[in-house]
């Protein structure tokens, strides 16, 4: 035995000479476990989650007062439609204590327009709270202006059967985003639009809408506009329903519609009542002065949905 606190012996296989260590000695191995840190990190804490979630509607800003009661005060609407700021409280302020990254988890939007445009192949998603230092290289200087400094997120919505239901856009898991200095965050504002600037919800023009509708149970077309498609961003001038026949101008289409489509898509800034819609009644709609005549089989039904986005991020300490 040397004085290392190992044994040597003889390889028979190769001929070499080994040492065998024993756990008992006091040698190398041992004495550097005595200098290792005999604790644990404990990881838990490290990761927090951050829900953004906008939608259309109304936004009432809830004050608390010094007594502990709360009095609602400006009352604002979101239009997604218009790609407008928004800024939303959270529901108790995020404490950052220390250098953290952000990344993005995943974007579920409702309602938002189809990716079958150049414009409304991704999201521009900017948030002011966040130090986002995205640089860009285009030929278009609104594309430069409006990517610059913005989460760009793949619009992965190209079914019109997706309106009424939600979209998962996470082409890639956990986009880094930006790192953030320890600070306290109780708002969150920004605004979320196409490529260009313009609206991503509603159709691509910028327009007032904030609500979605969907009328199924068509069988088939008629009228003038029997073999014509409804383009998007087309207006629809008149309805006529049951219940129903008023001039509107108010309602876009976000989407093509092909002629003898089952369904029609339509956005609003007014607020239909869904029973007017309902029956076997033939319902006809004139659109760029063609008048389209629906009829049913087994009746019309009338969906209302709002656009709505909910973003998730993760802000992960570094230590």
């Amino acid at each position: 035995m040397n004085n290392l606190g190992f044994n040597p012996g003889f390889n028979q296989m190769t001929g070499d000479m080994q040492f065998q260590h024993h756990p008992s000695q006091q040698g190398p191995q041992n004495q550097m476990q005595t200098y290792q840190n005999s604790g644990y990190k404990n990881k838990r804490g490290k990761i927090k989650t951050l829900v953004l979630d906008v939608k259309d509607g109304p936004v009432t800003i809830v004050k608390t007062n010094a007594d502990g009661t709360t009095t609602s005060t400006n009352p604002t609407r979101t239009h997604l439609g218009n790609a407008d700021e928004f800024k939303i409280d959270l529901f108790e302020p995020l404490e950052i204590d220390t250098l953290s990254v952000i990344s993005l988890d995943n974007l579920i939007t409702f309602n938002c327009n189809l990716s079958n445009t150049t414009q409304s192949a991704a999201f521009c998603l900017h948030i002011n709270e966040f130090n986002i230092e995205t640089n860009v290289a285009a030929e278009n200087n609104d594309d430069l202006q409006n990517i610059f400094n913005s989460i760009v997120i793949p619009n992965e919505n190209n079914d019109i059967g997706n309106y009424g239901g939600a979209v998962l856009h996470k082409s890639k898991k956990m986009n880094h985003i930006c790192y953030i200095n320890p600070c306290t965050i109780s708002s969150l504002s920004g605004k979320i639009s196409n490529l260009i600037g313009g609206s991503a919800f509603h159709g691509t023009a910028a327009n007032e809408a904030d609500r979605t509708y969907i009328l199924s149970g068509i069988s088939s077309w008629g009228g003038a506009g029997q073999y014509v498609p409804i383009l998007k961003n087309t207006t629809i001038t008149v309805i006529t329903a049951p219940a129903v026949a008023v001039g509107l101008n108010t309602l876009t289409v976000p989407a093509d519609i092909a002629p003898g489509s089952a369904f029609i898509v339509f956005s609003s800034t007014l607020e239909l009542t869904l029973a007017s819609f309902s029956g076997s009644t033939p319902i006809t709609m004139t659109i760029n002065n063609i008048v389209y005549t629906f009829n049913t089989t087994n009746g019309f039904m009338l969906t209302e949905g709002t656009g709505r986005f909910v973003a998730e991020f993760k802000i992960e300490a570094l230590e």
